[in-house]
């Protein structure tokens, strides 16, 4: 993946950020990742593309940057939000974003998660996802006109609602779920 990342950096020397997406391309899931994690970040990543953006994957960590471009955004924040400083401040300074399709890759799931219960990974969800809105609203120094609790719903309601991640279809869920975040900030 990184070679792939060199090549679009110096085919394309305009692009100032180039972003890794785990969901760009349905056949890269080899590997299911986390209900709780997917919906987040296609819920934050929803948002973020109402306000301008055109990604299909907030949270990937495979990134590069042009430094002089880096260096501009002024990152304050050391942790994993730090994406969502990114975008946001990326799209203030009109900074164009490259997303290059990544493979899905989550070491040794099972062996994580073998003690985790669905109630503690819903409710870390419901937290992430209260704590990201505060950091976007927070960057646009406005907020968003509907309430953090609307999109915790919409959390809710495919958490609980999809039971084997075997069967999850991830493009399908990915789509109703920007459309649904479309309707309340958009439309």
């Amino acid at each position: 993946c990184l070679y792939k990342f060199i090549d679009i950096i110096l085919k394309n020397p305009s692009e100032k950020i180039i972003s890794g997406s785990r969901y760009k391309n349905s056949n890269h899931y080899w590997q299911k990742p986390w209900k709780d994690r997917f919906l987040v970040n296609t819920i934050i990543t929803g948002i973020l593309n109402t306000l301008g953006l055109s990604i299909t994957d907030a949270f990937c960590g495979l990134k590069a940057y042009e430094c002089n471009a880096i260096n501009d955004l002024e990152l304050e924040i050391n942790g994993y939000e730090i994406p969502i400083e990114i975008w946001i401040k990326s799209l203030k300074k009109g900074y164009s974003i490259f997303e290059k399709e990544v493979p899905v890759i989550y070491k040794d799931r099972e062996a994580i998660l073998k003690n985790a219960k669905e109630s503690f990974l819903f409710k870390k969800g419901e937290e992430r996802i209260e704590k990201y809105i505060q950091l976007i609203e927070s960057l646009l120094d406005t907020p968003l006109k509907i309430k953090i609790d609307v999109f915790e719903s919409i959390f809710s309601n495919y958490f609980n609602n999809v039971n084997d991640i075997n069967k999850y279809n991830f493009k399908e869920i990915q789509e109703s779920i920007f459309t649904q975040i479309r309707k309340l900030l958009v439309d």
